[in-house]
This record gives C-alpha cells, sequence and structure tokens, in this order.
C-alpha cells in the first residue's frame, strides 16, 4: 500500500508539472472534471469500438464509483 501511495503522489506531481492549469484546481473543481473527463473518454471509447465493428459495445460512464455489476 506503502508503493501505491507514493506512486500515485509521484504521478499527481508530474501531472501538476505539466498541466498548471489542472495543478491551479482546487480539490472539489479537480473532482468535478474528473467526472466530466472519464464520462468524455468513456462516450468517445464506446463510439470507437461501435465503429470498429462491436455495435453493442456499452462503456460505462459513472466515474469514481459504479453500482455493482448483476450476476
Amino acid at each position: 500500500a506503502t508503493a501505491d501511495a507514493l506512486a500515485a503522489a509521484r504521478l499527481a506531481c508530474a501531472i501538476a508539472d505539466r498541466h498548471p492549469k489542472v495543478a491551479a484546481l482546487g480539490p472539489a473543481e479537480l473532482h468535478r472534471r474528473q467526472i466530466e473527463w472519464y464520462a468524455a473518454w468513456a462516450a468517445d471509447f464506446q463510439d470507437f469500438l461501435r465503429r470498429k465493428g462491436d455495435p453493442a459495445a456499452l462503456v460505462d460512464g459513472t466515474w469514481p464509483l459504479r453500482a455493482p455489476a448483476e450476476e
């Protein structure tokens, strides 16, 4: 767990160094945008999969928490 936390902190610092606008965001605004960014990525990836021949592809755009999958 310590190694994972350290890696996450290093990654956050690297992202902040490369993207000053992201670094300037407060925690609540960053979280809100992460939700938006993930939803946009999921929609784009779903479109990609469908264009590549999987018309039933469904990518869940919910982040950070999802409902448990039904069995």
